[in-house]
């Protein structure tokens, strides 16, 4: 423990060199000692022992005036959020970052196939993402019910197509789920299935919060050809966002090939396909979308 005026007086190079030494030894130790320094400066840092322990750390005000305890700044908390619920505001938060993703469709399915057809499912929509960051946050009220939009369920390749995912909301703040994909086929002809089209992002906050909006990616169409008494079919890709890539789209002319949930948050699902005399393949389910927050003190 050392403290110092933080004077250094003339003397010779030996008593210079020393009550220099001292000072950077105050500095580094932060004045600390029972009592207060003898000599103080506004915004001056000291650690008070006289209660033992590991001391009480204390500041000295801009009018240097009296002691004070430091606002020491914890920077930020992150939290992710995959279900719905409510939000509350803290008391001494100075600024809120979210980041919502919309849920994804599913893809459709393909249908059973005869000799010389080809079937195939189209890939979801992807959830759109919107960011905020609320630099007044007087404007957001003491809790907000969110809501976190799930997946679509996938196509079944009898006819059902695949569903849109649901929206994810945050006060004003909306990004909307990305669409269902359709099936294609069985056919021997070309044909194209309707893909799940990107999910849109809103905001109707006021001039306290700044926004960004992107909507999601569109699914691909699942697309059926064939070549004489050869089939072949193109599975329809899933939709990507900022945060995932466009699922697997695969050209398939020998076997099926099965269809890929969406993945978190929010990418669409991509659709499977079927050769010549195959059975149905059923689509797959689209994935949740979520909310991002930052809080920060």
């Amino acid at each position: 423990m050392s403290q110092h005026d933080m004077s250094i007086e003339d003397g010779t190079g030996l008593s210079v060199r020393e009550n220099i030494n001292n000072a950077l030894l105050a500095l580094t130790t932060l004045q600390s000692g029972s009592i207060e320094p003898e000599i103080t400066y506004p915004g001056q840092l000291w650690l008070d022992t006289a209660l033992g322990d590991d001391g009480i750390l204390r500041m000295r005000n801009l009018l240097n005036t009296l002691w004070i305890k430091p606002t020491i700044d914890t920077g930020f908390v992150d939290y992710t959020k995959t279900a719905s619920g409510a939000w509350t505001k803290p008391a001494n938060l100075k600024k809120l970052e979210v980041i919502l993703i919309g849920g994804s469709g599913g893809s459709g399915g393909a249908p059973a196939t005869a000799a010389g057809q080809s079937s195939a499912g189209a890939g979801g929509g992807a959830g759109g993402v919107v960011y905020g960051v609320y630099l007044d946050v007087s404007t957001l009220p003491a809790s907000v019910n969110y809501s976190i939009g799930a997946g679509g369920t996938a196509g079944n390749g009898t006819g059902t197509a695949g569903t849109a995912g649901g929206n994810t909301t945050f006060n004003n703040l909306t990004a909307l789920g990305g669409g269902g994909g359709a099936q294609s086929g069985p056919a021997a002809v070309f044909t194209a299935a309707t893909a799940g089209a990107g999910g849109l992002a809103t905001s109707t906050e006021g001039a306290g919060c700044l926004t960004r909006l992107w909507p999601g990616g569109a699914g691909m169409q699942g697309l059926v050809a064939a070549h004489g008494a050869a089939a072949a079919a193109c599975a329809g890709a899933g939709g990507g966002n900022r945060f995932v890539l466009p699922r697997a789209v695969t050209f398939l002319t020998t076997s099926g090939l099965a269809a890929l949930a969406g993945i978190v948050p929010g990418g669409g699902a991509s659709g499977p396909a079927n050769s010549a005399s195959q059975t149905v393949k059923a689509g797959a389910a689209g994935a949740g979308g979520s909310i991002y927050l930052r809080e920060y003190y």
